[in-house]
């Protein structure tokens, strides 16, 4: 929020106006975006992420349909009722969060929250902004649900996600599809973190914002 204000009544909660409606509906206008249209949204998406793990949150609902758009050029992260404190611990390491039952949207939550485990607030953000990138360079999402019955996440979170798009020819460049892989495999420790996805040689090249 920009400000809190209050009466007798009532509490007013000033938050930023976004012209554009969800990312999920740019995306549904466009079918898809290129490679460097894609980063510049991903740029934005890791921007909201950093402001959250700066101020010791993890979202645990971030999707397409919660990211904002202004003037076709800017996101903003919105619905923060699923937000959770992350807890830390002296050294200051990060600790588990416990379990808090299954919540969120299906094609975007990580195989730990479905199976309803501890879990790193980090890990799981990071694990949907995959899928969020997935989604943009594709136009269609990589899984219906994060569980070992559903062949296409049991193969790609098990390293062969590479293997799979390039079977699919969906013209994805080496660096896209290597950096899909790295969000989305199974274990937690095995994935990015936040830092490590904007060090990598696909975030490093040029962006650009979407053309109307």
């Amino acid at each position: 929020p920009l400000d809190l204000l209050s009466d007798e009544r009532h509490l007013y909660s000033i938050m930023p106006y976004a012209n554009g409606g969800e990312l999920f509906e740019l995306l549904d206008m466009n079918e898809k975006f290129t490679e460097s249209e894609s980063r510049y949204w991903m740029n934005q998406i890791l921007n909201g992420l950093e402001s959250l793990q700066r101020a010791g949150i993890c979202h645990r609902d971030l999707s397409l349909e919660n990211l904002l758009v202004h003037n076709d050029s800017g996101a903003l992260v919105i619905d923060m009722g699923m937000c959770l404190r992350i807890p830390y611990n002296s050294d200051p390491s990060r600790g588990l969060i416990t379990p808090q039952g299954t919540c969120g949207k299906w094609i975007y939550m990580s195989p730990e929250i479905y199976k309803n485990q501890a879990f790193d607030g980090h890990a799981v953000d990071l694990w949907a902004a995959g899928v969020i990138l997935f989604l943009l360079l594709t136009g269609f999402p990589p899984w219906d649900r994060a569980v070992g019955t559903d062949e296409r996440f049991k193969y790609m979170s098990a390293g062969y996600l590479v293997q799979m798009l390039t079977e699919w020819d969906v013209g994805l460049s080496s660096d896209a599809m290597d950096l899909l892989q790295r969000m989305l495999f199974l274990s937690p420790t095995d994935r990015l973190s936040l830092n490590q996805v904007r060090a990598h040689p696909w975030m490093q090249q040029p962006s650009q914002p979407p053309l109307r």
